[in-house]
């Protein structure tokens, strides 16, 4: 890495622990700590890789990474699914029992499998952005972006509507 320029980057298991554990305002891997919190309490998406097909390390089990939260948050590894059920009882999964929704996933970001990708009702809508990943649409404008990014930007429209409906019903 010397011959490019680049400090090769030390990611050893304790020192991932040690910046999940830190509270320290960082300019870099901005909301990690927090997606990890959300994670170990409300959502369970783990990155697993524990399929015999799966080209990635064999270390990333479901235990390891309720093995991250105990060891960050002190959150036990068995309070995890009951946390899980919860926020999906509460929100009601994939099938939300809200109105005024938009679901907004690119569609090569994997994420995507655990979202809602086609309108519930005219008022919880699913915006599936071709040709893009996780939070494509929060990024700032490139030229160079797709026209279904450049289209799925102007979710703001629907949200003024939506607020506009709000304020002349009489409270």
């Amino acid at each position: 890495m010397e011959r490019v320029g680049l400090r090769c980057v030390d990611n050893s298991y304790q020192n991932s622990l040690t910046r999940l554990r830190s509270s320290a305002f960082r300019p870099y891997g901005v909301g990690l700590r927090q997606w990890y919190y959300q994670t170990c309490t409300e959502f369970g998406y783990y990155q697993t890789c524990e399929d015999p097909s799966c080209p990635f390390s064999r270390r990333l089990t479901l235990r390891s990474q309720l093995d991250v939260c105990r060891e960050v948050f002190g959150i036990k590894p068995e309070s995890a699914g009951s946390a899980v059920g919860f926020t999906n009882d509460y929100y009601g999964a994939d099938r939300p029992k809200f109105t005024r929704i938009l679901f907004v996933n690119g569609n090569i970001d994997p994420w995507h499998a655990l979202s809602v990708t086609t309108n519930q009702s005219s008022s919880e809508l699913a915006i599936v952005i071709n040709g893009t990943a996780h939070c494509a649409n929060m990024l700032p404008p490139e030229p160079e972006d797709p026209a279904s990014l450049r289209q799925a930007r102007k979710i703001d429209d629907q949200v003024g509507k939506w607020l506009a409906l709000a304020r002349q019903k009489p409270t």
